[in-house]
């Protein structure tokens, strides 16, 4: 069966402050079956509209049941090609939940998003892998 990713957007409510929130992208993957290649997938042009003008301030790692390879990578790439993690979503553990923030030359912070992003997973050997990469916006 080929790798798959699934994406899912939500606003997540901040009762004590008005008009405010934060969304979240939740990004799972499942690894091919045969060569646990996972599939570079652009982010929903409609679901794009929530996120657009709003700031990356943290992204969140879970491997799934089926641990993908020690230290693969991720990279959330901008509309111009460059991670918006600054590789920081590089070297991912097989067996623990991680969080960092995005990273822009040698600063960390917020990074707006102005055109379509892509989700990229690559250094995976595990068949079958799963697992999950949630990105956080302000609002």
């Amino acid at each position: 069966m080929a790798g798959t990713v699934t994406m899912e957007f939500s606003k997540v409510a901040a009762p004590y402050v008005e008009n405010r929130g934060i969304i979240k992208v939740s990004i799972d993957w499942v690894a091919d079956a045969s060569d646990g290649s996972v599939p570079q997938t652009d982010f929903d042009s409609t679901d794009m509209i929530d996120i657009l003008g709003r700031y990356c301030i943290m992204a969140t790692t879970n491997p799934g049941s089926t641990a993908p390879t020690n230290l693969y990578d991720i990279e959330i790439l901008d509309e111009d090609g460059i991670d918006v993690f600054g590789a920081n979503l590089k070297n991912r553990s097989a067996s623990d939940s991680e969080q960092v923030v995005p990273k822009i030359g040698m600063a960390y912070g917020g990074r707006v998003c102005t055109g379509t992003w892509t989700f990229k997973l690559t250094n995976n050997s595990v068949n079958s892998a799963t697992g999950n990469c949630t990105l956080y916006f302000e609002v």
